[in-house]
C-alpha cells in the first residue's frame, strides 16, 4: 500500500533562473527575483538546490556578466555557507533523470539539469521550485514561483 507523504512545506528548490536574476545585475528577471528572495527570507523558509544547479548557475553568472568574478564569488559565498541545503547527485538519480527525459520527450525538451532537479525534488517529497523555468516545471505539477503571487498564496495555506 503507498504511504502519502507531507510535503516539505518549509523548504523551496532554487533553480538556475532565480540563482543568475538574484547574482547577475543586469539580467532582465531581477525585478521578478528579487522580492521573492526577500519574502522566502522574511518568512524563513528553507532553500534547496542540487549540486548540479550550482555548477550551472557558476557558468552562466560567468558567461552572462562577462567575467564578474564578484558575482560568481557572492553566489558560490551563498550556495557554500550553509545558508542553503545542497542535494548530492547520484548515479542512481541520473539514471532516473535520463528516464523523465524520455517521458517528457514528446512534450517538453527538458534539460538534464531540471530533470535531475525534478528527481531530487521527488525524493525530498519538495513540491515549490522557485524557477524562470515554470513552463517545464508546472508540466510536472510542481507550484512555481514567481510570480511572487504564489508564494503568497501558498504561505496562506493550511500546507505552510
Amino acid at each position: 500500500m503507498p504511504i502519502w507523504k507531507v510535503p516539505n512545506a518549509k523548504i523551496i528548490f532554487v533553480d538556475t533562473g532565480a540563482f543568475i536574476g538574484k547574482y547577475n545585475s543586469r539580467d532582465p528577471h531581477r525585478l521578478k527575483v528579487l522580492p521573492c528572495f526577500k519574502s522566502i527570507n522574511e518568512n524563513k523558509l528553507n532553500l534547496a538546490t542540487s549540486n548540479a544547479v550550482i555548477y550551472e548557475t557558476y557558468t552562466r553568472i560567468i558567461h552572462d556578466t562577462k567575467g564578474d568574478i564578484n558575482a560568481c564569488l557572492a553566489f558560490l559565498d551563498f550556495v557554500l555557507e550553509e545558508k542553503i541545503i545542497i542535494f548530492r547527485v547520484s548515479k542512481e538519480d541520473e539514471k532516473m533523470a535520463k528516464e523523465k527525459i524520455k517521458e517528457f520527450s514528446d512534450k517538453k525538451k527538458l534539460t538534464l539539469v531540471d530533470a535531475l532537479s525534478s528527481v531530487l525534488m521527488n525524493k525530498n517529497n519538495i513540491i515549490k521550485v522557485f524557477t524562470l523555468d515554470e513552463r517545464h516545471f508546472r508540466s510536472m505539477n510542481y507550484l512555481t514561483i514567481p510570480p511572487i503571487s504564489n508564494l503568497t498564496q501558498f504561505l496562506s495555506t493550511k500546507y505552510y
